[in-house]
Order: C-alpha cells, then sequence, then structure tokens
C-alpha cells in the first residue's frame, strides 16, 4: 500500500519511472550481474517497469479524455437549460 500512495504522490512531481523506482534503477551490468539467468530476471523486471509506466500514462490519457468529455457534457447541459429557459 505504501508504493502505491508512494506513486501517486510522486506521479504530480516526476516522471512515472521516477516514482515506481525512487531513486534507484536495477541495472544488472552496475550490480555486477551478468549471468544469463540473472539477465533474464532484469529483463523480467525492466518489462514490468516498462508495462507499470505505460499503465501510468494510459491512465493519465483516460483521465483527461474523460475530464474533457465531462466538461463538454457539462457545457452542452448549459446550453440546453439556457434555450429552455428562453423557449418557456
Amino acid at each position: 500500500m505504501h508504493l502505491i500512495s508512494t506513486i501517486s504522490s510522486a506521479s504530480h512531481q516526476m516522471s512515472p519511472r521516477i516514482g515506481i523506482l525512487g531513486q534507484h534503477s536495477y541495472k544488472p551490468e552496475e550490480r555486477g550481474l551478468t549471468d544469463e539467468s540473472t539477465n533474464s530476471v532484469a529483463n523480467q523486471i525492466k518489462r514490468i517497469e516498462d508495462n507499470l509506466v505505460l499503465g501510468y500514462d494510459l491512465m493519465n490519457m483516460y483521465k483527461d479524455e474523460s475530464q474533457k468529455l465531462k466538461d463538454d457534457i457539462e457545457t452542452l447541459l448549459n446550453q440546453l437549460m439556457d434555450q429552455n429557459e428562453e423557449a418557456l
């Protein structure tokens, strides 16, 4: 649960990757891990991180689009109400 709150609070201040990973990145060559199985695990971690970042990007796009649609609906509703009052 702490990770989610850290991610959500960090997403407004920094890029999603930094929010997810903190200040550290998991590069196997920096840790001296070069055998094939470790690289496979590191590749899996990298793919998961990339999917998380993509997910957050898509979620932000969805939020932006939904807010735009809400604003459009509110504008149309106000126009309809104004036209209805004029007709009465």
